[in-house]
């Protein structure tokens, strides 16, 4: 419909003059002043031609003050804050621009290993507004040793400075001096933050600014030689050589030997101590570095592999950061041949090493199998096991062996902390022994304990570790003595951490109240960022009792139960957290309240993370 009003030809009066005037009393001066409203009507809508709008075709558009009103304030209100924005974004704030403060590192992308470098902070105001209060903060790159800087820093630390003030159109900088280890090719960062207020503005402003760099190649190469072959129980030698690029010779370094799964060192030459040869390169009577030669022998064990990969690692000390920096690497693929006799020792249905803790048990499964096309004879089978020990108090219950074959076992101490026994058998206790024909297998099983908190003080023992090693001695068909090592095992002790849940049941008001208790003993090795998670069930009422020790957290929408203790030192060895769930609604098909905790620990000394499960919380009696 159009907003155009359409006009009558018709006059106004004579329009709105009924046909049939019924007679009525009309005052004379009412009748004259209608004729003039008319008449002034007429004169307001009629056009030029003399015509009047159709009333009826009119469309009236309400309009309402109040909401008028509104908007007009509501567009008032956007065009000022557009505005505002503009000026603080393209006009400078009583003077001030961010832009117009420079702040940039300068340096040496390119890092030699050791050298001495020196690095320049920037800071240039390019305005006529002074910059106050200037408070830099500087993260060094992994490996950067502080040496000196042109201005005292703040902390210890090194990396905090308070600048002052620099005025309009005036820069300052701050130089660092310093050295860098870190490993070949390794990318780092200088990372700056730059806190300060412009002299105009009761505001504090920020500014960072960023350094890539990375380290060139490391001067120092590492000359490995050993046999690309080699045959399963067999002895091989390995050699290593250090080289050194510069006329730079640090004071000390140390070589790591990483071996292979399954190889077992024989000899070596100086003695490793803990897989690692420690090479004192300082003073006049040291030896110079070009002119050491390292080498160890050893053995491979079957365990189904392949090839054996071979690895050391160079690392140097350095006492300012206080750890040792790898600076170089280097590898070896030897290729296995596997002997006619197949031999290995598996501890828990693993070849390789694991982790346990006291209070577990040791199930050993000795496989030797022939697989020539030879009988051999006169087997002899060793089994040797290296644990903790206080004196002769061993951790291993060897007391208590379960060993159907009923091998001998003799012990010797090894020295304060270690104690070795090693079982025996022969064709005395194991007939088939005496002659394994060609294709047979034998099997010796047998279980090991080791004692818990119940039989042993348990923080007493300062060793956390257990070796296993097995040699098959035997006669082939040549009639030659043949000596076969089995598989060598390492197995970390970590801290015997366990959860018990506790529950008991009261009725009230209709409903179940559980009062839920989880106690957590820890009695070998301090613990830290302890953690128990759980999952409640159904329609249910929780309600927090007061932690012994760190956090107890409910999340409502989840039903998550999380008790977080941060360190349970070895003072503390037991910890018992109460807690109470109301079950409001009973469900016919529900059966358990809370899930398995999920129960997870650092321990401080093996560097290991806890991870079980244990037992949840069953609404059946």
């Amino acid at each position: 419909m159009s907003d155009t009003p359409e006009f009558s030809s018709k006059p106004l009066e004579s329009e709105a003059t009924p046909k049939k005037r019924l007679p009525r009393r009309v005052a004379p001066k009412a009748k004259n002043n209608t004729q003039e409203i008319n008449r002034a009507i007429s004169s307001i809508y009629e056009d030029d031609k003399g015509h009047l709008p159709n009333i009826k075709k009119i469309q009236i558009k309400k309009h309402h003050p109040a909401a008028k009103f509104f908007a007009s304030v509501l567009f008032i209100g956007v065009v000022l804050a557009l505005a505002a924005w503009a000026k603080f974004l393209f006009w400078p704030t009583d003077g001030f621009s961010d832009t117009g403060l420079e702040f940039t590192i300068t340096g040496p992308e390119t890092m030699a290993l050791g050298a001495t470098s020196t690095y320049t902070v920037a800071i240039r105001n390019n305005q006529a507004v002074a910059i106050k209060n200037l408070n830099l903060n500087i993260r060094y790159p992994a490996g950067f040793v502080f040496l000196d800087s042109s201005l005292a820093p703040q902390n210890a630390g090194h990396n905090e400075w308070t600048m002052g003030e620099i005025a309009a159109n005036k820069k300052t900088t701050l130089t660092i001096t310093g050295k860098t280890f870190g490993a070949p090719a390794e990318a780092q960062s200088w990372r700056a933050l730059l806190d300060y207020q412009p002299a105009n503005v009761n505001s504090e402003f920020q500014k960072t600014a960023i350094l890539n760099t990375k380290f060139d190649a490391s001067p120092f190469n590492i000359v490995m030689t050993g046999p690309d072959k080699a045959t399963v129980g067999a002895e091989v030698e390995y050699t290593f050589k250090i080289e050194n690029k510069t006329d730079w010779q640090p004071a000390k370094l140390e070589l790591a030997f990483v071996p292979p799964a399954g190889f077992s060192i024989t000899s070596s030459t100086p003695a490793l101590a803990k897989n690692r040869w420690v090479l004192n390169l300082a003073g006049s009577s040291s030896t110079p570095l070009s002119e050491i030669t390292l080498s160890l022998r050893g053995q491979f064990s079957n365990t189904g592999e392949a090839n054996a990969i071979v690895k050391t690692a160079l690392y140097l000390p350095v006492a300012e950061l206080n750890q040792n920096v790898n600076i170089a690497e280097s590898s070896l693929t030897t290729a296995l041949a596997k002997n006619s006799v197949s031999f290995t020792t598996a501890v828990n249905g693993t070849l390789k090493d694991f982790s346990t803790h006291p209070g577990e048990t040791l199930n050993v499964t000795i496989n030797i199998k022939n697989t020539s096309a030879t009988d051999i004879s006169k087997g002899v089978v060793s089994f040797t096991l290296v644990g903790p020990s206080i004196g002769k108090q061993t951790l291993v219950d060897w007391q208590n062996i379960t060993d159907p074959a009923d091998g001998d076992i003799v012990g010797k101490q090894i020295s304060d902390s270690l104690r070795q026994g090693q079982i025996t058998w022969n064709s005395a206790q194991i007939p088939a022994l005496a002659k394994i024909k060609a294709g047979a297998e034998i099997n010796i099983d047998f279980r090991l304990a080791i004692k818990g908190a119940d039989k042993v003080t348990l923080a007493d023992f300062k060793e956390n570790k257990i070796t296993i090693a097995s040699n098959l001695d035997y006669v082939d068909s040549a009639g030659a003595e043949q000596t076969l090592p089995g598989n060598a095992i390492n197995i970390n002790l970590n801290s015997d951490l366990d959860l018990e849940t506790r529950k008991t049941v009261s009725s009230a008001g209709g409903a179940d109240k559980y009062d839920i208790k989880w106690i957590i003993t820890n009695n070998f090795h301090p613990l830290k960022n302890v953690r128990l998670t759980a999952d409640a069930y159904g329609d249910i009422t929780f309600v927090a009792g007061t932690a012994p020790a760190g956090e107890l957290k409910f999340d409502e929408s989840k039903k998550t139960i999380t008790w977080t203790v941060p360190e349970m030192p070895e003072s503390v060895d037991v910890l018992a957290l109460p807690f109470s769930i109301t079950l409001n609604k009973k469900d016919p098909t529900q059966n358990l309240l809370v899930g398995k905790a999920h129960v997870t620990a650092d321990d401080t000394i093996t560097g290991e993370t806890i991870d079980f499960l244990s037992d949840g919380v069953s609404l059946l009696q």
